[in-house]
């Protein structure tokens, strides 16, 4: 027995498409609807846990467009120590 399933609306504008093409079957109808879309994990910190390495009245918005220069800064700064790693090794 089948699974009842409702599609998403990105789903349903595939299935209309496909109706209107002409080019609609079942197995279609079953690889849209089984479509797996990628699961995003999130990352989160407590204000509480991060706010001492901010100066008092740091927004939670401000801390975060902080964070995210560092963590650009480190992106940077790695890519260049591996290409310089790279570089030793020829």
């Amino acid at each position: 027995m089948r699974e009842e399933t409702a599609p998403s609306l990105s789903q349903a504008q595939k299935l209309k498409k496909m109706a209107s093409d002409g080019t609609i079957d079942d197995k279609k109808i079953v690889e849209v609807l089984t479509v797996q879309k990628p699961m995003y994990e999130t990352i989160t910190f407590r204000f509480n846990t991060v706010e001492e390495y901010f100066p008092e009245g740091t927004t939670g918005k401000q801390m975060q467009e902080i964070i995210m220069g560092l963590l650009r800064d480190y992106q940077e700064r790695w890519h260049k120590e591996r290409e310089q790693a790279r570089e030793q090794e020829r």
